[in-house]
């Protein structure tokens, strides 16, 4: 599965003011949702919350990848979510989260959702590429540089 196939420019959001994990995942479950079909907002920010009880998505150096599963006729999704002041995210570095990037994956696409994840986590691994993230304020560029980079690994 590509990033790119299930990434929008909507799904970017590069400038928001929240402080709390809650209203991180809320904002998430907006930008996951697809208008008048399928979970609302509300309810993919309750399975991204649900998932995130289970052991942190924080994977350290101010990263966060909250992921869900959604019904299998539902489609793959990506979104991408900067904020403006890091929070607490129960990080295994401990350290304050600023990017997260969320999914929703159909709970049939099990080996899918598995070499994802892997990708995209090993992506984020790049100290270089998080940081050119970071930096980026246009959605255009950001979503060329996800697709770019987490495409381009071979996962798990």
């Amino acid at each position: 599965m590509e990033i790119a196939k299930i990434f929008s420019i909507e799904r970017i959001s590069l400038r928001d003011d929240l402080r709390s994990k809650k209203t991180v995942l809320e904002r998430l479950g907006s930008l996951l949702e697809i208008k008048n079909a399928g979970p609302s907002a509300c309810q993919i920010g309750d399975l991204l919350a649900s998932r995130e009880r289970l052991g942190t998505t924080g994977l350290g150096s101010g990263i966060a990848l909250p992921h869900a599963r959604i019904a299998k006729k539902e489609p793959a999704r990506a979104a991408f979510l900067k904020i403006s002041n890091p929070i607490d995210f129960d990080a295994v570095d401990e350290k304050p989260v600023d990017l997260f990037l969320g999914l929703c994956l159909p709970e049939d696409s099990i080996n899918e959702y598995l070499n994802l994840l892997g990708k995209v986590a090993e992506a984020l691994e790049d100290i270089s590429f998080v940081e050119n993230l970071r930096t980026i304020d246009d959605k255009e560029a950001v979503l060329r540089r996800l697709s770019i980079e987490i495409d381009s690994k071979q996962g798990v």
